[in-house]
């Protein structure tokens, strides 16, 4: 029977045992990749009217951008690397696709209530997610911080209620039957 000492165990453990002070170090890693990798997902499943490109070449040039960063920092470990980039601004535009949709909206009860009828009241943080996640762009905000919100036009995906049920999401249920969404777009 083998000895922990001579097993692949140890010789791991020595192998990587400087790891977690060059993964604290690798500013990148956790500033800039991160930020690179969504890029990459964001474009991969942008539905904007434009053909995508083959996914090894949008990854080349994110491949290339690691380079530059890398180049600008020099031995990036122990360097104070660039923070994440702020979000791109949202350039889809499906708004041609919903409108082939049909919606029959429920003007009695509304399947999406709000924490607050005062948008303004409810988290930043929390309502810059509902912007960025809805597909149909029910949750808005203008250059002025005014906030907007209409359920008439839900897809009834369920994302906002994930992403933010509980903070500014307070009711969201199925439309009634024969209310809500018929797609007609697939």
């Amino acid at each position: 029977m083998a000895k922990l000492e001579d097993s692949f165990v140890m010789k791991d453990l020595e192998t990587f045992k400087t790891w977690p002070r060059t993964m604290e170090g690798w500013k990148s890693m956790f500033a800039d990749y991160p930020g690179m990798a969504a890029e990459v997902f964001e474009t991969m499943f942008a539905v904007n009217g434009v053909p995508q490109r083959h996914l090894k070449d949008r990854i080349a040039l994110h491949r290339e951008e690691a380079r530059h960063i890398q180049a600008d920092q020099g031995d990036e470990r122990g360097a104070e690397g660039p923070m994440m980039k702020k979000l791109r601004p949202i350039t889809v535009n499906v708004d041609e696709l919903l409108a082939v949709n049909k919606y029959e909206v429920d003007e009695e009860s509304a399947h999406i209530e709000l924490a607050s009828d005062n948008y303004s009241e409810l988290p930043a943080e929390e309502w810059g997610k509902l912007v960025r996640v809805c597909p149909a762009a029910l949750y808005r905000e203008d250059a002025e911080g005014n906030r907007g919100f209409d359920y008439a036009g839900c897809l009834e995906c369920g994302t906002c209620r994930i992403a933010c049920e509980g903070t500014v999401v307070r009711k969201w249920v199925n439309p009634a039957p024969m209310m809500g969404v018929q797609y007609r777009c697939g």
